[in-house]
């Protein structure tokens, strides 16, 4: 088990109305040298929650703040050359990072206390992952209340995961399925897939949710898949993918969907890209050619 802290980072529209909005978190993970931070792109809440709220001035805001945590956790003495993200470029990790804490670390991302930004009190805890305890919280403190707002219930990434394990290791072949296995490639990128298999080359199979509300976040998940693919391809061991995906609700964003789609389908490293109605492909003409 490993200890964190983390703290949120709220947005105040107003100092004397009080009201806060979660849009951030930063975690610090001392054990390991390792700092965690997001900020959410979607601010879709934040346009209902504040009746004339400008968003073209809050994402540029936004935008600098991102590049302002990079480059601070950067020029820090200990940290390395570059921050990177990880996963699926929904936050970025710092390794190395000299004896990180959040006491330290939070007047250093955020100097001016009297701004729209302000940060929740410190909390911690301790989990065998940080990384995924990390995106469980950022699911319970940011990412499920936009999906509140939109009235349903988002089918992520670990709903598809969960969804997925659960038939493969009812599946014949899953004595030669192995799990959560880590793959790296050039500067220090690494993913860890839930499911994998050798047929002579490493096959490794993951969940790609696209079920979004809005067409740039499809486009901004399948990009991000592709700088993975393509960074685990490079000076890492040969592998193909195969993508369980998830399509958006709204019968108007299919276009966006089928174009994320293809371009991951386009990556040298892909195999295949299985939508989860389908899932039963996996096994039948997957797992069957290559275990059976």
């Amino acid at each position: 088990m490993k200890a964190y802290q983390y703290s949120l980072l709220r947005y105040r529209r107003s100092k004397s109305a009080g009201e806060r909005v979660n849009i951030g978190l930063v975690m610090a993970v001392p054990s390991d040298n390792m700092v965690l931070h997001f900020i959410t792109p979607i601010y879709g809440r934040l346009s209902s929650f504040f009746g004339d709220f400008e968003s073209k001035g809050y994402k540029a805001m936004i935008d600098e703040l991102r590049d302002h945590f990079v480059e601070v956790l950067r020029a820090e003495e200990g940290s390395p050359d570059e921050s990177r993200q990880l996963n699926l470029g929904e936050y970025v990790v710092t390794r190395n990072y000299d004896n990180p804490a959040m006491d330290k670390l939070r007047p250093k991302l955020l100097p001016d206390v009297e701004s729209c930004f302000q940060w929740s009190h410190v909390m911690s805890g301790i989990h065998p992952k940080p990384e995924k305890r990390f995106q469980e919280l950022r699911y319970e403190f940011i990412d499920r209340h936009e999906d509140a707002k939109a009235g349903r219930d988002r089918r992520n990434e670990d709903v598809i995961e969960r969804f997925v394990r659960e038939r493969l290791q009812e599946s014949k072949f899953a004595p030669r399925l192995s799990f959560d296995r880590v793959l790296f490639g050039r500067r220090e990128v690494q993913h860890t897939f839930p499911v994998a298999w050798e047929n002579g080359v490493t096959q490794v199979l993951d969940a790609i949710s696209f079920d979004y509300l809005h067409k740039k976040d499809i486009e901004q998940k399948a990009n991000t898949w592709c700088g993975t693919l393509h960074n685990l391809g490079t000076d890492g061991e040969d592998f193909l993918f195969t993508a369980v995906v998830a399509p958006p609700p709204d019968k108007d964003l299919f276009s966006a969907y089928d174009n994320a789609c293809n371009l991951i389908s386009d990556m040298e490293q892909t195999r295949d890209v299985v939508p989860e109605a389908e899932i039963d492909r996996v096994e039948s003409e997957i797992l069957a050619v290559d275990l059976g």
